[in-house]
Parts: structure tokens; C-alpha cells; sequence
């Protein structure tokens, strides 16, 4: 009877130790203490996205660029992460708690994964200097301008459900996703609307590429709006995600410990009898 139960007891810890060892090393949150507009600035306008199967039409007014997520993981460290908003329908709440995800749980097509990416991969050079690496053309528009194409650039890729790649309201074939309220002081101007019909010509053309192999990653919390964030960030978000083999660990973990169990209850019933 010693052994035996012996024998259990090694099972459950097992069961519990294989659980903990999967779920210990690579969980981490992110506690976002300050999501703001980052240092080259926006433009406000108004966002419209036709409705779909899943969502109701969209029309709100929004500040437009590059956000700048600031606070601390779970493991104590502080982080300072430029991103993109990548969802319409929620607002961005701070201080929230964050977990990481893959760019494959938006359920976009590779083409647009494929070009969210190539855009990522090169939107830092284009919003600090106005770069178009590899097109003759570059922008002659301020970093709040160039901050806002960037971010109409991400959304057009994203939530576009036709194959119209336009984000000016006022043309007649803008697509299912465009921006209006257009001006030259505050609002989206007609330089951020050239500016991100050429970044999205760089990415569908094929003139900007991902060659340098950068990285792209969400950061997650319920109820709250998805972002999405690239290069060396990205790369430590999706270190933190547990891989296929750890979640087997799981699965693993809880087959042993139920089997443990399930022994015991077993063993004990007959005890009594």
C-alpha cells in the first residue's frame, strides 16, 4: 500500500509539475500604465468601415499615429513599446493588463500579413525622415502627418474587405475602410492621404520587404483595443508566448494528474469496502 500510494503521489507531482513548468517560464503580462501618442505626433479625423457579418458600421472620430505604450511585465521589467492600433471597434484604456499574441490570431490572409509586415518593416525610417526606400518619390510632410499615413497605412490592411486599397473618403471607389474631416491644421490632411496611397503602393507593389527579417506581435486585453507592435519589441512579446511544445507539456500535465487521480479515488473506494 506504501509503494503504491507512493507511486501516486510521484504521479501528482508530476501532473503538477509539468503544468507549472509549461505555464511558469513563458507566461508574462504586460501592465500598460500610459498609452499616448508617441513624439512625432497625429492627426484627428474620422474613421468609417462598412459593416460587416460580425461587426456593426463604423463612424468615429479619432486621433490618427503612432502610439507609444509604456509600463511593466509581470517579471518586473520596464518597457517602452511603439505601436499600431490594429482594431476599430474597442478604445485604448490604460492602465490595462496586456498578453501577447501571434499576428496570425487576426485571421488576415498572408497577403495581408505578408504586407502589414513589410510595412512595419520599414515605417520607423519613413515617420523619423520620410523615407520611400526604393521609390523615388518621398514625403515633404511633417513627422504628425507621416505618424498618421503610417496608421491609416495598418488600418487599410487590415480591415479593408474589398480590394480597393484607398483610404480617402472623398474619392468615389474609397473601399469599405476610408477616413474623412480632411483639412491642413489638425485634421487628416491631403498630404497623410498621399502619403499613405504610397505606403500602400509600397507594400503591394513589392518595393518595401521585410529583408532585414523584422518581427510583428499583438499585444491583447479584453475589452480593450488590440495593438500591434514590431522589431526588437515584437521579438520579446513573442518570446513570452507559450510554444506548441510547452502547451503539450500542459495537455500532458493535466493527462497525468488526472490518471493520478482518478487511481486514487479508485484505491480508496476500495478501501473502505
Amino acid at each position: 500500500m506504501g509503494v503504491r500510494f507512493l507511486k501516486k503521489f510521484v504521479g501528482l507531482r508530476l501532473g503538477v509539475g509539468l503544468m507549472l513548468g509549461a505555464t511558469q517560464a513563458n507566461a508574462l503580462t504586460y501592465t500598460v500604465n500610459t498609452a499616448n501618442i508617441g513624439s512625432a505626433g497625429s492627426l484627428n479625423g474620422t474613421v468609417h468601415a462598412d459593416a460587416t457579418s460580425t461587426k456593426s458600421a463604423l463612424t468615429e472620430d479619432a486621433a490618427i499615429g503612432r502610439i507609444l505604450l509604456t509600463g511593466t511585465t509581470s517579471s518586473g521589467q520596464s518597457f517602452s513599446y511603439d505601436s499600431f492600433c490594429v482594431d476599430l471597434y474597442d478604445w485604448l484604456n490604460a492602465p490595462a493588463t496586456f498578453t501577447g499574441d501571434t499576428l496570425s490570431s487576426l485571421g488576415l490572409s498572408t497577403t495581408q500579413n505578408t504586407q502589414l509586415t513589410n510595412l512595419l518593416a520599414n515605417i520607423d525610417s519613413y515617420i523619423t525622415t520620410g523615407s520611400n526606400s526604393g521609390v523615388a518619390s518621398s514625403s515633404t510632410g511633417s513627422a504628425a502627418e507621416r505618424s498618421a499615413a503610417a496608421q491609416l497605412a495598418v488600418w487599410e490592411i487590415v480591415a479593408e474587405t474589398t480590394n480597393v486599397y484607398s483610404v480617402d473618403g472623398t474619392t468615389s471607389g474609397k473601399g469599405s475602410f476610408y477616413v474623412s474631416n480632411v483639412s491642413n491644421v489638425d485634421n487628416i490632411s491631403a498630404t497623410s492621404l498621399a502619403d499613405a496611397a504610397q505606403l500602400l503602393s509600397n507594400v503591394k507593389s513589392g518595393y518595401w520587404t521585410n529583408s532585414s527579417g523584422v518581427q510583428v506581435a499583438l499585444v491583447r486585453s479584453t475589452g480593450n483595443q488590440t495593438q500591434v507592435v514590431y522589431g526588437a519589441n515584437a521579438a520579446n512579446v513573442l518570446s513570452a508566448i507559450p510554444e506548441p511544445a510547452s502547451w503539450g507539456m500542459m495537455v500532458l500535465g493535466f493527462g497525468v494528474l488526472g490518471t493520478a487521480l482518478r487511481r486514487t479515488k479508485r484505491d480508496f473506494s476500495h478501501a473502505i469496502a
